[in-house]
């Protein structure tokens, strides 16, 4: 938590969900929008499995995938 707390980018961080496991869910808000790329590898660095996005859960490595696959 303190890596996504030092980033100058975010504005706010709330952690839900926590289970005896470690694992939880956050919600982060942002000063400004980036775009989607931005949002992937930030959480590719923080080591995040799954990402939700309009009720989608995917890994980073499937939502880089389809950003490629557009831009082709």
């Amino acid at each position: 938590m303190h890596k996504i707390k030092a980033n100058t980018e975010v504005a706010s961080a709330v952690v839900s969900n926590s289970d005896a496991n470690g694992n939880c869910d956050i919600k982060l808000t942002f000063k400004q929008p980036h775009n989607k790329q931005y949002y992937v590898g930030m959480a590719q660095k923080l080591g995040v499995a799954y990402i939700s996005v309009n009720g989608s859960k995917k890994t980073p490595t499937q939502i880089l995938e389809e950003i490629r696959n557009k831009n082709k």
